[in-house]
C-alpha cells in the first residue's frame, strides 16, 4: 500500500511540473504558430501580387498584339485602295489613249 502512494505521489509531482512545463512552453508554441500563419499569409500575398503583375503583363501584351495587328491590317487595305486606284486609272489612261487613236 505505501508503494501505490508513493507512487501516487510522484506522479502528481510529474504531473505538477509538466503544467508548469506547458505553461511555460504555451507562449512559445503561439509565438511560433502566430509566426506561421503570418509568414504563411505573407507568401500568399506575395503570390498573389506576383500573379496580378503576371495578368497585367499577359494583358498588356496582348493589346499591343492587337494594335500592331490592327496597325497591319490598315497597313495592309490602304495598299490595296491605293493598288485599286493605280488600277482605275490606268485603265482610264489606256481608255483614253484607245478613245484618241480611233
Amino acid at each position: 500500500m505505501d508503494v501505490s502512494v508513493v507512487d501516487m505521489t510522484v506522479f502528481v509531482q510529474a504531473l505538477e511540473v509538466s503544467e508548469v512545463e506547458v505553461l511555460e512552453v504555451v507562449p512559445v508554441v503561439v509565438d511560433a504558430v502566430v509566426m506561421v500563419v503570418v509568414v504563411t499569409l505573407l507568401v500568399v500575398l506575395v503570390v498573389a501580387v506576383d500573379v496580378l503583375v503576371a495578368l497585367v503583363v499577359v494583358f498588356v501584351v496582348e493589346v499591343a498584339v492587337v494594335l500592331v495587328e490592327l496597325l497591319v491590317v490598315t497597313v495592309v487595305a490602304v495598299e490595296v485602295l491605293v493598288a485599286l486606284v493605280v488600277v482605275f486609272v490606268m485603265e482610264l489612261a489606256v481608255g483614253l489613249v484607245v478613245v484618241s487613236l480611233v
